[in-house]
């Protein structure tokens, strides 16, 4: 059984728990003293937050752009997952549906030699606090999975393996939110950071995280400091780009919007690190310049710079 079968059967069993006890969600509400992002561990290489996954998905993959791109061999491998996820959502609509409306953050690491996975936050709001929620998914082994507990700094985490794999999903609660990972050390990790966050109090993570909040169908944030460690599991050599760029930037916040010709859309925001010097703070400083060129660029055009000068020959100095 696939990994997605596993998450649908979790969602199943909160879509039965939400049913039963439907009343006192709204009868008593209650709010969490922290956010999800500050259960994000600080080695995160990027973030990519939506409060509509259902929704939004659906329409990035009905769309004339994404279709597209789905020609095109290379782009198509990329989003192999993402296409996985489709078909879960797909023959599950209805509770997928039921609990689309909430906050969900996908956060990538890297850890161990060349790995990576990724730690999934979900806000339950009231769901979460329903006493039989835990109890449903303590007893959910049967012939086919095995349930696990066990205490990490006083945090209970629940491990289910499908028998005959290694495949194993672990989780645990905090406060309104479940969070998961396929990888045990993530999740310890997550656990770490409550009382303790970094990533949520990081003075540059909080500048370009306002500068793009609740903008767009989702947002996606960008370490650049993790960036370096990210690549060598895909390049044998450092990249002296990639290098440079995880020094001279701290994050990158974009939001992604659909446009009425179907087109995706991104806008965002970078910080620069001012204690480096870096081409990126000279363009910064030079100014605003029409663009004529991009009236005659072809289609193709896989990356345009336009680069001005008040005086070359004392640039070239």
């Amino acid at each position: 059984m696939t990994r997605g079968k596993i998450i649908f059967l979790f969602f199943a069993l909160l879509f039965l728990i939400f049913a039963g006890y439907f009343a006192y969600i709204f009868l008593f509400p209650s709010e969490g003293n922290f956010k999800g992002i500050s259960l994000i561990p600080e080695n995160v290489v990027y973030i990519i937050s939506t409060d509509e996954p259902v929704e939004n998905w659906s329409r990035i993959k009905n769309s004339p752009t994404w279709k597209h791109l789905q020609n095109n061999e290379y782009f198509a491998q990329l989003t192999k997952d993402a296409n996985q996820l489709d078909t879960l959502i797909r023959e599950n609509e209805t509770i997928f549906q039921f609990f689309g409306s909430r906050q969900v953050l996908i956060s990538a690491h890297t850890f161990g030699n060349k790995e990576y996975d990724f730690l999934y936050i979900v806000d339950l709001k009231q769901v979460a606090k329903l006493t039989p929620l835990k109890s449903f998914i303590k007893n959910f082994a049967d012939e086919t999975y095995e349930v696990a507990l066990n205490d990490y700094k006083n945090e209970e985490v629940i491990s289910i393996t499908e028998k005959g794999t290694q495949s194993t999903l672990n989780l645990y609660f905090a406060e309104n939110f479940l969070v998961l990972s396929y990888t045990n050390s993530l999740l310890e990790a997550s656990i770490d950071q409550i009382g303790n966050p970094v990533i949520s109090l990081d003075e540059h993570f909080v500048e370009v995280s306002q500068q793009i909040e609740y903008k767009g169908m989702f947002q996606f944030f960008l370490n650049h400091q993790q960036i370096d460690d990210y690549m060598s599991i895909y390049m044998a050599e450092k990249d002296d780009y990639v290098d440079a760029a995880s020094r001279q930037l701290y994050y990158t916040g974009m939001y992604f919007s659909l446009e009425e010709d179907g087109s995706i859309a991104m806008e965002g925001f970078s910080n620069v690190n001012l204690e480096e010097n870096s081409y990126i703070q000279a363009l910064l400083k030079s100014g605003n310049g029409k663009m004529d060129a991009l009236s005659i660029a072809p289609q193709r055009t896989g990356f345009y710079a336009s680069l001005g000068f008040e005086n070359l020959a004392v640039c070239q100095m």
